[in-house]
């Protein structure tokens, strides 16, 4: 099976032709939000637009969010599900 990493472009002109304009306008929409958000997103955000990519794809902090601090029994017996039968 074939990994994907990162978000594929949206708007990837056709070769030879110039950049579509809706990448400058997404752009500017999000640098104009940028300073509502949280240090950390702005920093990934930045990093992307300018493409220095400093952050790898899919890198989270050390700390696990409170939705995954117990672990989870994978393998953890279901019960049976009753099925009406349809005569």
């Amino acid at each position: 099976m074939e990994e994907i990493e990162g978000v594929p472009p949206q708007l990837t002109a056709t070769p030879g032709m110039p950049e579509r304009k809706g990448v400058a306008r997404r752009q500017a929409r999000v640098r104009e939000i940028l300073h509502t958000l949280p240090p950390a997103a702005q920093a990934a955000i930045l990093d992307d637009l300018e493409g220095t990519h400093k952050y790898a794809v899919h890198e989270f902090g050390d700390e696990p969010t409170a939705r995954h601090q117990r672990p989870v029994e994978d393998d953890a017996p279901t019960g049976a599900i009753e099925v009406p039968h349809q005569s």
